[in-house]
């Protein structure tokens, strides 16, 4: 399954890409989108493995969000002392800033899926009602208080243990958990097995029990005492475990099979993420983008071609193999790749993907377009601004790289098939809410739902 479509909306706002952050500047006019959706796996079309993400969208940091009130306790026009608030409206998004859920973001929806007062479109933890907006130490994008791989130091160990580049925990926003033992499975030192304060299949960590410390040697991913990266969970009688099905026991060589999905490490386009059993005999038997292994199963989806699975692809959409090789790939550590960032000034600056719940999407990205060419989308000077200005008077192109950019102008590939496959439009892919219907208060379900929009550019510069 799939999932994901925004509405943008004519705003006023300009993002400034400078020194200092990749920020939009309140009160300077421009067009701005609603950006705020979200999706889930590789497997079965968009549908997910096993579980699903929360978190949302945003620029973060190391201890605050970007929402102007991060403790949920801001004015009120309700309330006389900041009445004369009322009249400001810094994002343009027709909210008065004492009452807008995100002050600092156009969102005239004022989408807030968990009801906690931030805006989806800031809220690091959308799933999680909570007074705070948590801090987000790893900039992925997913809140500290919701984050199932949230520390910076997974790779201490990784030199003296001689794990290759590409077998290296890597900052991949994607929050499922095969063992539902409530750390991610890219960032599990036993990723099959469940290891960690008693949480598994029968017993898994929900939402309210994030987040789980995987540092604590008493209760949580304990390691073998012959390799610091390997969970003793994943040793049997003192040799790496192999699960049944699986491709060879669990390591970090390339014949090993790591996340024992059936796919050898050195093959697996995301080894340390484990896609369903996929049996083929020829390319023809598996998804657009992935290819018939030698195992007979069909790889991850890798819709560039370099080699990196797109749901672990720092650019799934621009070949940039060497974010495996030399970790230059993503100076700024939000899983956005150098050749992929929508402003060159960005490449420093933490700007990560938002992330959101659509019914449909395709290995980890939303089905959406989030800009639509309509009248009303023009610039401070009144000129149209459109991908396509061929026959119209006072247009301006918009930018190559916006246009080029999955889920801008046209969907992620992949995307048509899938909304087929689900019966559904562009248009009729909404965002959903913990109280949708479809969802009926399920945060588990609602999770499962998560996938990743493109960066945010509220003003399509």
């Amino acid at each position: 399954m799939s999932k994901l479509i925004t509405t943008p909306i004519p705003a006023l706002a300009l993002t400034l890409c400078a020194a200092f952050a990749c920020v939009p500047k309140a009160g300077d006019l421009g067009l701005l989108t609603d950006a705020t959706t979200g999706e889930s796996g590789d497997t079965n079309e968009g549908t997910t493995l096993d579980s699903g993400t929360t978190l949302d969208s945003g620029t973060t940091g190391d201890d605050s969000s970007d929402s102007s009130d991060t403790d949920g306790t801001g004015p009120s026009c309700g309330d006389p002392n900041y009445q004369f608030k009322c009249v400001d409206d810094g994002d343009r998004d027709d909210q008065p800033i004492c009452d807008d859920n995100a002050p600092d973001h156009y969102n005239p929806d004022q989408f807030d899926g968990d009801a906690d007062g931030f805006g989806d479109i800031i809220d690091l933890c959308p799933a999680t009602p909570e007074d705070t907006n948590t801090a987000d130490s790893d900039r992925d994008g997913v809140g500290n208080s919701c984050d199932r791989c949230r520390a910076q130091d997974y790779n201490q160990a990784a030199d003296d243990e001689g794990v290759p580049a590409f077998m290296r925990v890597r900052n991949v926003p994607l929050q499922d958990d095969l063992d539902r033992d409530g750390v991610g499975d890219v960032c599990d030192n036993c990723v099959a097995v469940a290891n960690c304060e008693g949480f598994d299949a029968d017993n898994p960590a929900t939402e309210n029990d994030l987040p789980v410390d995987p540092d604590d040697p008493q209760t949580c991913q304990t390691p073998w005492s012959q390799h610091a990266m390997i969970g003793d969970a994943c040793i049997n009688d003192g040799a790496p475990l192999t699960l049944p099905g699986a491709a060879g026991p669990v390591g970090f060589g390339d014949d090993d099979d790591w996340d024992q999905d059936g796919l050898a490490n050195v093959i697996d386009a995301c080894p340390r993420q484990p896609r369903a059993a996929e049996p083929c005999e020829s390319d023809a038997d598996c998804p657009a983008t992935s290819e018939c292994t030698a195992a007979k199963l069909c790889n991850h989806r890798d819709h560039d071609g370099d080699g990196v699975g797109t749901r672990c692809d720092t650019c799934p959409y621009d070949p940039n193999p060497t974010q495996l090789v030399d970790g230059s790939d993503d100076e700024d550590g939000d899983f956005i790749g150098k050749v992929c960032e929508t402003y060159d000034d960005c490449a420093e600056r933490p700007n990560p993907r938002p992330i959101a719940h659509y019914p449909v999407s395709v290995a980890g990205y939303c089905c959406v377009a989030t800009w639509f060419d309509k009248p009303e989308h023009r610039d401070h000077k009144g000129t149209l601004i459109s991908p396509d200005c061929e026959g119209v008077n006072n247009c301006k192109l918009l930018l190559t790289k916006v246009v080029e950019e999955p889920g801008v102008v046209t969907p992620p590939e992949g995307c048509d098939e899938a909304l087929a496959a689900a019966g559904l439009t562009l248009e009729q892919n909404k965002k959903l809410s913990l109280d949708d219907p479809m969802i009926g208060g399920d945060v588990e379900l609602w999770r499962s739902f998560a996938c990743l929009m493109p960066p945010l550019d509220q003003d399509f510069d």
